[in-house]
């Protein structure tokens, strides 16, 4: 496929179906039929747990046929990144990579399928080694299917957020690393924690009494406040910009990358006039 031929080109495209995929000849002619009603462009979802399914041992192939044969068809390839859906070595490996929930519980769900939410919440990847496990195997995938000039555009992350009250009911991350995470972050803006405490009319002794309410996310505290902006600003962000990173590194063409959400989303109106 000529690169810039697509780059002057309006993309329109489709999602073909993600795993479990039905039969590879289903794929192409669906993918074949889209082709005659005018799409130039497929989406492809890939999934960390199925081409990883035991560690260093990458299995590649049904994207590598996909991709050819959009090749063949002069079409573009959108592809796309389910990190969630970890395989399960992943967690034997690293037992406390597991995300924690508000309750303190240990979240326990493993996605075996991309339904119903891609795998989310996933690991928690402020584990410094789930996260160089996850970026390894980014920059495998990219460093194998990279080599096709038909493919596009990278995405990052399937729908941006964990998603865990709506599926386990329980918000995340408290997990120890998270907790250091945020509070790192809070002394990155605050300096010191006297400047924390005027901030927020609060006493704390040391930054390891600092921790995040366990009220419901509503509640119109500078605490509530501060620790929704930091999981889905800061903590989320220094995830995708990691991926976005392992991309770009392994991708000789310098392809885009970007990421998406399922929907836009409004803070509660006790929050939204409130700076964290």
């Amino acid at each position: 496929m000529d690169r810039k031929k697509f780059e002057n080109l309006f993309p329109l495209g489709s999602h073909l179906c993600r795993e479990p995929m039905p039969p590879m000849a289903e794929m192409k002619s669906d993918m074949e039929i889209l082709k005659k009603q005018g799409f130039n462009l497929i989406k492809l979802q890939e999934h960390w747990m199925i081409d990883e399914p035991s560690e260093g041992c990458y299995d590649f192939s049904r994207y590598e046929e996909l991709i050819g044969h959009a090749a063949k068809l002069d079409m573009g390839v959108y592809l796309g990144f389910t990190c969630e859906q970890a395989p399960s070595w992943l967690y034997r490996k690293h037992p406390d990579c597991r995300m924690v929930g508000r309750d303190g519980l240990v979240i326990a769900y493993q996605a075996q399928t991309t339904l119903p939410c891609d795998g989310k919440p996933g690991p928690c990847y402020d584990h410094e080694k789930a996260m160089a496990d996850q970026l390894r195997f980014i920059r495998a995938a990219v460093a194998t299917l990279g080599r096709f000039e038909n493919l596009v555009v990278w995405n990052t992350w399937q729908e941006i957020g964990y998603w865990a009250e709506g599926l386990v009911g329980r918000h995340v991350c408290y997990c120890p690393n998270t907790l250091a995470h945020y509070r790192r972050w809070l002394k990155g803006k605050y300096k010191d924690l006297d400047a924390l405490n005027r901030a927020w009319n609060c006493r704390y002794a040391d930054w390891d009494d600092v921790v995040p309410e366990r009220l419901a996310s509503s509640q119109s505290w500078p605490q509530c406040a501060a620790w929704r902006y930091f999981m889905d600003n800061v903590q989320i962000a220094h995830v995708l910009t990691a991926r976005a990173e392992a991309i770009r590194a392994a991708d000789p063409l310098r392809r885009p990358v970007f990421a998406h959400r399922g929907g836009p989303q409004r803070m509660p109106p006790n929050l939204s006039k409130r700076e964290p």
